[in-house]
């Protein structure tokens, strides 16, 4: 049972050393409107080594869903430049949210399962599988599943 949960306590552990930390006071516009030269002169000097923090700490931003991933999207497009920051961005918040996915999935499948009546889940997906396209805007747009 504790071994099913720990990708959530990970993810939980996380959020609560971001919070803690109080991190969100120096991730900020401001700050790297301070610090853009500083930080483009480094990236420019270091291409390999700041394209692999960038890409970590986007994957933890989204892994964690730590609402700063919009900063580190215009940080990424500034540094970068729109083809190579479009690419990074989209890969790193696609690696960043299976992992969150496949933590949920891992942690909570049996659990949900048992609660949830077979005639639920068969009625899910066959609403899904017949308008699926509405399926995923609803996820998308409805607010109760935020992707930061």
């Amino acid at each position: 049972m504790i071994k099913r949960k720990l990708p959530i306590l990970i993810l939980v552990i996380g959020l609560i050393i971001f919070y803690s930390l109080d991190i969100t006071h120096y991730v900020s516009m401001e700050n790297f409107s301070k610090h853009y030269k500083t930080i483009l002169l480094w990236s420019n000097n270091h291409v390999g080594y700041s394209i692999l923090i960038f890409v970590i700490t986007y994957i933890a931003v989204v892994s964690f869903s730590i609402p700063i991933a919009t900063l580190l999207t215009l940080v990424g497009g500034f540094l970068y430049g729109i083809y190579l920051g479009t690419i990074l961005v989209v890969l790193s918040a696609t690696i960043g949210g299976v992992i969150t996915f496949i933590s949920f999935r891992y942690s909570f499948n049996n659990n949900s399962n048992k609660k949830i009546s077979e005639g639920q889940i068969n009625n899910f997906q066959k609403g899904f599988r017949k308008n699926a396209i509405s399926y995923l805007l609803f996820l998308r747009l409805v607010p109760l599943f935020p992707f930061f």
